[in-house]
């Protein structure tokens, strides 16, 4: 990610006042605006509850704090989440080492998350595509999962699993891409346990977010480009109720700063669920805008958002292990994973609330009427020979996994 828009990608911001943010008057306003709907329906003391100070002790410092009136009533899963599974699950993505998009790091990342999918029951798919890069060709992979639900729509939870290039000859990017995709991972196994209807869920692992030398069309968001492109190019894009994109998200000292343009229902919906979770003080709004994997879903017109700790480093608002050799596992907290798991499978609880409820929205409906006249998950509109899937279609969800593949 980086932390203004490229000429390429619309709103183009220049004023560059600090690392990791761009604060611009247009995004204030929008924020101002946000804060006023928040105002209007009393909820403001709820949109600026103060951020966590980053010091002291990585786990401790939470305990006794930030606590909802009330315990939270329970998630609807049999399993809970467990930050100490997301951990091992990224612990296990960095020991493959670096994996700049096209490498062979990349693709043995890409082989593992396949099989991780499998051993969770889900058919896992691997969408291989060439892309021409100011690098020259490159081989991308996305590795996607689905849980087929009970209810209209699809939820896409995606992180991505590349790594920034030049940094170190051993970079491995523990934050930056281990955390989310540990996150992602976690929350899929806990997400087969739903006791009650779920909307479909999307299990995306990313390649090819970081660019080789600046976001442009042809270098960065490779991934999250073709996967939002195929779901407009198939007419499944009314159907996705919300695309959850988790970067940066294990820092020990977790200070999720959501970025401004991400899609104001999903950030209204995150506060919401962080504090039914007794975790607001980790979620602040912050008046800057994030070029990441979420923004070619917004430009595509699904609704997304960035869950994101764009403050990893050394102090209070410094981002300085970003793209270092100091981004290593021993910066990250098995409490922090299991708190952003909880809060995004809270979310995923209330995006599926909204669907099964008495009120739906455009975009809603759009998607009932398309489960109606079409398969049951999204397809990817491309040749066969685009696919390869990890293992013989012969697991409970064989049916829904053939029709990604007409």
């Amino acid at each position: 990610m980086t932390n203004c828009f490229d000429r390429e990608f619309p709103g183009t911001l220049a004023a560059r006042p600090q690392q990791g943010a761009i604060k611009t008057p247009s995004a204030k306003r929008q924020l101002d605006r946000f804060i006023g709907l928040l105002l209007a329906s009393g909820s403001l003391a709820f949109a600026t509850a103060p951020a966590v100070s980053r010091a002291g002790p990585a786990d401790a410092r939470f305990q006794g704090t930030g606590r909802a009136a009330a315990e939270p009533g329970p998630l609807p899963f049999s399993e809970k989440p467990d930050g100490a599974r997301a951990l091992e699950n990224a612990r296990t993505l960095v020991a493959l080492g670096p994996k700049p998009a096209g490498g062979q790091g990349a693709a043995a990342a890409a082989r593992h998350l396949g099989r991780e999918l499998d051993l969770l029951g889900m058919q896992s798919i691997t969408d291989e595509f060439d892309e021409i890069t100011p690098s020259g060709p490159r081989t991308f992979r996305n590795v996607i999962g689905v849980l087929p639900g009970g209810i209209p729509g699809t939820i896409v939870l995606a992180a991505h699993y590349d790594t920034k290039a030049g940094i170190s000859d051993d970079f491995a990017g523990a934050n930056d891409s281990g955390s989310g995709v540990g996150a992602i991972l976690e929350i899929a196994r806990v997400a087969r346990s739903a006791s009650r209807p779920m909307p479909d869920l999307m299990f995306a692992f990313l390649d090819g977010e970081e660019c080789a030398v600046s976001y442009s069309a042809n270098d960065g968001l490779h991934g999250s480009r073709r996967l939002a492109a195929t779901l407009v190019k198939n007419g499944r894009s009314a159907g996705v109720l919300g695309v959850i994109v988790l970067d940066m998200v294990g820092d020990s000292r977790l200070n999720l700063t959501i970025p401004a343009n991400s899609s104001p229902e999903l950030r209204r919906i995150l506060l919401e669920a962080a504090s039914i979770e007794g975790l607001r003080t980790l979620v602040r709004l912050a008046p800057t805008v994030i070029l990441d994997d979420h923004v070619p879903f917004m430009r595509m017109g699904m609704p997304a958002i960035d869950i994101i700790d764009f403050e990893y480093g050394s102090g209070p608002g410094l981002n300085d292990y970003w793209h270092t050799p100091e981004d290593t596992l021993d910066k990250l907290s098995a409490w922090s994973l299991g708190a952003v798991c909880r809060i995004t499978l809270r979310m995923v609880d209330l995006l599926s609330a909204q669907v099964s409820g008495p009120c739906r929205t455009r975009r809603q409906e759009a998607g009932i009427m398309m489960r109606i006249a079409g398969p049951v998950l999204i397809p990817l509109d491309f040749p066969a020979s685009s696919f390869y899937v990890s293992r013989p279609l012969s697991n409970p969800y064989r049916r829904e996994v053939l029709t990604w593949l007409k």
